[in-house]
């Protein structure tokens, strides 16, 4: 999961460093409701509200997870046959993983003072 926020200067997507599970984990790691942020496009310098901090796919992750799917199937295929193919499912569940953890951080929204 990769955290995005849109610069309101030039409209492109930027993206946001701390790594956290969730708003209210990053409401809590920063300790207050808008952050300053730059531009990576731009230079424009700005204060985002935690709310307009959204979460993306990583596909990277998913990747990693396709990656060790296609090893697991063809190391087990010598043992087990067919039934390896089961463990092709292995991005099934990181890409699972990972469209819940997005969920997650784009249903939760901080109380706006």
């Amino acid at each position: 999961m990769r955290l995005q926020f849109a610069c309101s200067s030039c409209g492109k997507n930027n993206l946001y460093t701390p790594k956290v599970p969730t708003r209210g984990d990053l409401h809590i790691k920063i300790g207050i409701t808008e952050v300053q942020v730059n531009c990576q496009i731009c230079g424009n310098r700005e204060r985002k509200h935690l709310n307009t901090i959204n979460a993306i796919v990583d596909y990277k992750i998913i990747g990693i997870g396709f990656v060790l799917g296609i090893i697991a199937t063809l190391g087990l295929w010598n043992f087990y046959g067919a039934v390896s193919t089961a463990s092709f499912f292995i991005p099934m569940l990181f890409w699972i993983q990972e469209n819940n953890a997005v969920s997650g951080f784009n249903k939760y929204h901080i109380k706006r003072k």
